[in-house]
């Protein structure tokens, strides 16, 4: 090649010369070892199939002038450059070159000195097969052999997964890197997974194409050159898949909150598996509340690690659960109608969606009303003082008013949420509205709750005439006693309808009398009360007898006589009892038996009411003192039963007596159960019978010793809540002191039996006794009328 061949070449890379200049060397080198002209001196070199490498030949003597230097590329190798440099620093000189060979020079007149070099850049084939491969250089005085070592694949890296990592994906992208060109195969645990084909790319991936159990796995490669040389094993990366876990936060507690007050509230951290989910931290974070008082399985923990999600938990198996009890405090300043909430969070290496959220979010809202539940929305009652309760906030008191008026300006809120407000005084008869409203201790304020209910009035009390006694006075003073003054009392016969009205004085008593005669035999009365429009229901029903005149012989006519001055007409000896209080417990109007005939010339007991089934029939009263004679100052005692109950339902009975003036009550007892209360003159029990159980009834009483009366005189009562065995009876017995007529009176009235044909002796006696008087011009005197003990 001539010089200008050489300066037409194409400029190659300094790193082609050096490798061009290489193999020179090397040739140089190994034409020298051939012989005692072998001085050139060239550098081996080694690479990958595809890269360039650099050879650097150098001469090591003198050599002719106007000669070449000519180098040989080696086999599975192209030359890619040739640069020519003299030694001692002079200018380079050209050389050409082809694939194969390369020539430098000539030299010039002076020839080749020593120390030029020629730099040699050589491409190995990229389908080279591993192995050594020679090449040589040489000028007419020297020369020497170079070698290029193709190397095997190196072997490729595998970056991920790193070793030691953990991965949820079962079919994780296994990827590295290689050489261009180079085919790569991937091996999972040992076993073939993929082959990535020869491709110009020096990054490879891989995903295996099945999914990988749990657990840990391996992976490894090696890469192979297009010549087909395979490079030892990649380093082996240990990974692990995980079984993956299903976190999910959740929370307990109340809906709504209360500014200024504190909830309690729980989050659970539940693992839906199918892994167990490892090393699992909980969190719980809120702008609006502040969270207290953290336990966790019983044990506190710190709030400040909750609130950084960084609470260990620790590992939770497939199915099972962590609770975290808090204590949430709303500010006092929240305005009702807001919301606040809070949040929780649980991450594990085994949750994909680490970390997992879940919010809670509360309504504020205003203190609510108290309830008010007695007395009922709607009831009537005849209690006047009735006790008003319902439910509320433990944190409050509540603040009653009744139509208007505060009956209870704070009733606390016991630790069931209950409240009672007793009413002071007695409230009016009508509907009576009722407001409740409540404070908590933090001075908030509810709304009013808003109800009502009826003040009814009870029946008055019939005190007199007593029940069961006879009397021969056609229209009897009519009394007894009422709550209600004011209250208009009107009077009902069975028969005879209205009877007289009376207003109830100040002192609850109220009399009125008959308009009209009443008819002759057995009376039934009762009466009813009226207030601010309202009416009560019937008083239990009161029977007494009212007589006829006392039969006489005909008395043969008489001369004239001097009328007698006429003397006055006797009063009644009906005693005006003291009042007692209106039974509770009300049945429908008693029904009283016909009205008799024409009363027959002697007077009797009254006959006996009809009979009627079993157990709807007035309720049998056995009462008797162990003594018949009452000594004043000394307590007397009088026993007796009552019932027994002939139904097959329990009764409640209301027991009323009464005693004349003079007489006192010491004490009155109910057995088996009975509560008794006893006044002055009056008492009053409520007793229970049960199917086939009767009651006993001890009264102990005492006669005054200045103000004794002829005779005790009781009126007993029972009212019951099966109406068909209402009763009443009076007892009667003497008291001893007074006059025998008085106390022959008493045993009349106490045993009329067997004393009624002596009776009517007596009246004959008396007739006659008066037809002589008449004869003899002596005035007449008046019938005295009796009392007898009946029931009925």
């Amino acid at each position: 090649m001539t010089l200008r061949g050489l300066r037409n070449c194409k400029a190659v890379p300094s790193t082609a010369v050096v490798l061009v200049l290489g193999l020179v060397a090397s040739f140089v080198v190994m034409l020298v070892g051939a012989g005692p002209s072998m001085a050139m001196t060239a550098q081996d070199a080694s690479g990958f199939p595809g890269q360039q490498v650099t050879v650097l030949l150098s001469n090591q003597q003198a050599n002719p002038a106007f000669t070449y230097w000519q180098v040989a590329a080696p086999a599975n190798t192209s030359i890619a450059n040739a640069q020519g440099n003299q030694g001692g620093g002079l200018s380079p000189f050209a050389c050409s070159f082809t694939a194969t060979a390369a020539q430098c020079g000539p030299s010039g007149n002076g020839g080749w000195g020593a120390g030029n070099t020629v730099t040699l850049t050589l491409t190995i084939s990229p389908a080279a097969p591993a192995g050594s491969y020679a090449g040589s250089t040489s000028l007419p005085n020297e020369s020497a052999n170079f070698t290029v070592t193709v190397l095997p694949p190196p072997a490729p890296t595998v970056d991920s997964p790193a070793s030691g990592s953990q991965t949820l994906n079962p079919q994780p992208q296994v990827s590295g890197t290689k050489l261009a060109g180079h085919s790569l195969r991937l091996s999972l645990d040992g076993q073939a997974a993929c082959l990535v084909p020869a491709d110009a790319a020096t990054l490879w991936s891989c995903t295996p194409p099945a999914p990988l159990a749990p657990g840990p796995h391996t992976a490894s490669a090696v890469q192979a050159s297009p010549g087909g040389s395979t490079s030892t094993a990649s380093e082996t990366a240990s990974f692990e898949v995980l079984e993956p876990a299903q976190l999910l936060p959740g929370h307990a507690g109340p809906d709504t909150i209360i500014p200024g007050r504190t909830v309690a509230h729980k989050i659970s951290f539940t693992n839906n598996g199918p892994g167990t989910a490892r090393g699992v931290a909980a969190g719980a974070a809120s702008a609006d509340f502040l969270i207290a008082d953290c336990v966790l399985s019983g044990s506190t923990v710190p709030c400040s690690s909750l609130g950084e999600g960084t609470l260990s938990l620790g590992d939770l198996a497939p199915g099972t659960a962590a609770i975290v009890s808090i204590n949430l405090t709303l500010p006092a300043d929240r305005l009702p109608g807001s919301t606040a909430t809070i949040t929780a969070t649980a991450s594990s290496i085994n949750e994909a969606s680490s970390p997992v959220a879940a919010s809670k979010t509360l309504a504020v809202v205003a203190l609510p009303p108290p309830a008010i539940l007695a007395p009922a929305q709607g009831s009537t009652s005849t209690e006047r003082r009735p006790v008003l309760s319902g439910t509320g906030d433990l944190l409050s008191a509540v603040a009653v008013s009744a139509n208007g008026q505060v009956v209870c300006a704070a009733a606390p809120v016991d630790a069931s949420g209950a409240w009672r407000c007793p009413v002071p005084a007695p409230l009016p008869v009508g509907t009576v509205r009722v407001t409740a409203s409540q404070t908590d201790s933090n001075g908030l304020s509810s709304a009013a709750t808003e109800g009502y209910f009826v003040v009814d009035i009870a029946p008055p009390l019939v005190s007199s005439p007593q029940g069961g006694v006879q009397t021969r006075e056609r229209r009897p003073a009519i009394g007894g006693s009422s709550g209600y003054p004011g209250a208009e009392v009107t009077v009902t016969g069975t028969s005879a309808g209205r009877l007289c009205t009376a207003t109830v004085a100040g002192d609850g008593t109220w009399w009125c009398t008959p308009a009209s005669d009443l008819a002759l035999g057995v009376a039934r009365i009762q009466a009813t009360q009226s207030l601010n429009g309202f009416t009560s229901l019937a008083s239990p029903g009161v029977g007494f007898t009212v007589l006829g005149p006392v039969a006489t012989k005909p008395v043969e006519p008489q001369p004239p006589a001097p009328a007698p001055t006429p003397a006055p007409t006797p009063v009644p000896t009906l005693a005006r009892p003291v009042p007692a209080p209106a039974p509770p417990m009300q049945g429908p109007p008693i029904q009283g038996p016909p009205t008799p005939g024409p009363p027959a010339p002697q007077p009797g007991p009254p006959s006996p009411p009809p009979s009627l089934a079993a157990g709807n029939e007035p309720l049998r009263m056995d009462m008797r003192f162990g003594s018949g004679i009452i000594i004043p100052g000394e307590t007397m005692r009088m026993m007796g039963t009552l019932g027994p109950n002939r139904t097959d339902s329990a009764v409640t009975l209301l027991v009323n007596g009464t005693v004349n003036k003079g007489m006192i009550y010491r004490s009155v007892s109910a057995a088996p159960t009975g509560e008794c209360v006893v006044a002055t003159q009056n008492f009053s029990c409520t007793i229970v019978l049960e199917p086939g159980q009767a009651a006993e009834l001890t009264i102990r009483l005492i006669a005054d010793l200045l103000n004794a009366p002829a005779s005790a005189n009781q009126q007993l009562t029972v009212t019951s809540s099966n109406a068909a065995q209402n009763n009443s009876m009076t007892v009667t017995s003497a008291v001893k002191g007074t006059s025998e007529t008085s106390a022959l009176a008493s045993q009349i009235s106490a045993f009329p039996g067997p004393l009624i044909p002596l009776i009517a002796l007596f009246l004959l006696a008396l007739a006659a006794t008066e037809t002589e008087r008449r004869k003899s011009g002596r005035p007449i005197l008046p019938a005295t009328p009796f009392n007898s003990r009946t029931s009925s």
